[in-house]
């Protein structure tokens, strides 16, 4: 029966030495695959805000040129 309970024991202390290294692992990924997602995101998330000044500056000069134009009599009123 003692060595039942032993072996027992060191099958458990074998199984939790497994769980805890499995979870180092899937913790250093987990980190590294957030890692990349926040670097992807953050350049994402500059492109866009890039695009949404070239859009807006766009827009104001489009409708600066259209003034222009209206003032010059080359567009008709």
């Amino acid at each position: 029966m003692q060595t039942y309970a032993t072996s027992n024991l060191q099958a458990d202390n074998l199984f939790n030495d497994i769980y805890n290294v499995s979870d180092t692992i899937l913790t250093r990924l987990e980190t590294q695959t957030a890692n990349k997602q926040h670097y992807l995101l953050s350049v994402t998330l500059g492109f866009t805000l890039f695009e949404c000044i070239l859009l807006i500056t766009s827009l104001i000069l489009h409708i600066a040129s259209i003034s222009v134009l209206k003032n010059s009599r080359i567009i008709a009123h």
